[in-house]
């Protein structure tokens, strides 16, 4: 099996046996499947994960990890930790496979990522989005109930979708009791998956939570998500391989922005010390922040007119992460920007602010907020995968921190 990026993972048959994992350790053996494990966050809880069994923390258990991909999946995201998992073939919407795997698998814990995950693409595949989405929850659900794991479900911030423009709540962080109105095909889909997970914990008493991930980035993420189509046209640019514009949507939405090396280790937590039938926001806002700003009579408005990279309360206008992109680049001076209309959307959520009260008060979390050294990591990372999909391109202009990476 190989592990560099862009490789492809060739499935062996079966899942593989726990017996070494059990055998090596005289920690308490925690069995985690995560669904996804190989997308931008579920290769990041993966790694955490990995990280807190390789820890010195003997009190601390083991975690055995496990994850769901697809046959031939570009399993780039998990270099660095391959040797450290194991790996289960399968189709989410194939609901005798996923059956199969829990039994094997016998998970204490799951992580359920694996989605169709964009929301942009929800309007032309609304089937697909509907299928994947809320068909394959539903089948793991189903082959998990009366296991007694505890499961954590992914849902997402467009879950409250028109809401978040009605006088209520325009411009102000969102909590979790804000009712849903989600308008694109994907928030419905995850506002169905949400309530998939509760009626299971309440009809069939599983213990499932679900998390309100609002936008979230690192490098390895798609390119459909803004910031890296951004970084992935700008590393373009400077192989050579595309001219110096920028082609983009909508650049006046605001949205709530976490880097998800910052928030995977608060997913963990959430599954092991939340209640079941409990919903978390997943966001970076701070609103004692705002609220101290709004005391000296600085709205949020305000806040972002000034806007700070280093104190930003995770709140960025689309316009402001594009600026920031550029910002790292030495020909970011030189690219013009140019709107268009195929990337804009019917509807679209002006402003989408988490409070993430109910978060921090169950974690403790604070948000780092580094919002700048995402931006680079991410251009990188872009700049690393022209470099391999297109060995011609010009990289001798690049910032010397890229080279020998």
């Amino acid at each position: 099996m190989a592990n560099g990026n862009g490789h492809k993972a060739v499935p062996p048959q079966g899942v593989p046996s726990l017996a070494g994992v059990l055998n090596s350790t005289s920690r308490r053996v925690v069995r985690v499947w995560i669904t996804g494990i190989n997308g931008m966050i579920g290769s990041n809880i993966a790694k955490a994960l990995v990280g807190l069994s390789n820890s010195e923390d003997v009190k601390g258990p083991h975690y055995a990890v496990f994850g769901l991909v697809r046959y031939r999946a570009n399993l780039g995201n998990l270099a660095g930790v391959l040797e450290d998992i194991k790996l289960t073939y399968g189709d989410l919407t194939d609901a005798q496979r996923i059956q199969d795997i829990i039994r094997e698998v016998r998970p204490h814990t799951v992580f359920h990522f694996a989605a169709q995950a964009i929301n942009g693409v929800s309007f032309q595949s609304e089937t697909l989005t509907y299928k994947s989405n809320v068909e394959g929850t539903s089948n793991v659900m189903q082959a998990l109930r009366g296991m007694g794991a505890r499961v954590l479900v992914a849902s997402s911030s467009t879950v409250y979708g028109s809401t978040s423009d009605s006088p209520d709540y325009i411009g102000r962080p969102i909590p979790e009791s804000a009712p849903m109105g989600p308008v694109s095909p994907y928030g419905v889909s995850k506002a169905a998956t949400e309530m998939i997970c509760l009626q299971q914990h309440k009809a069939h008493g599983t213990h499932c939570v679900a998390v309100r991930l609002f936008i979230h980035v690192s490098p390895g993420g798609t390119e459909a998500l803004a910031l890296q189509e951004f970084c992935r046209q700008v590393a373009m640019i400077e192989g050579g391989k595309q001219e110096p514009v920028i082609r983009h949507g909508a650049l006046k939405t605001r949205r709530d922005t976490t880097d998800v090396r910052d928030s995977a280790t608060q997913l963990i937590k959430v599954l092991e010390t939340s209640a079941p039938g409990e919903v978390y926001n997943v966001g970076s806002y701070v609103a004692e922040a705002v609220a101290a700003a709004e005391r000296e009579g600085q709205g949020i408005d305000d806040q972002i007119a000034e806007f700070d990279s280093s104190r930003h309360n995770g709140v960025l206008s689309t316009e402001q992460l594009l600026r920031l992109v550029l910002a790292e680049s030495p020909i970011g001076p030189r690219i013009e920007l140019r709107q268009d209309e195929s990337r804009m959307r019917a509807y679209d959520e002006a402003v989408l602010i988490a409070d993430n009260a109910k978060l921090r008060n169950l974690t403790g979390w604070m948000p780092a907020n580094e919002i700048q050294q995402t931006v680079k990591d991410v251009l990188n990372y872009w700049r690393s995968e022209v470099a391999r999909r297109y060995p011609d391109a010009m990289t001798d202009h690049w910032y010397p921190s890229t080279k020998g990476e």
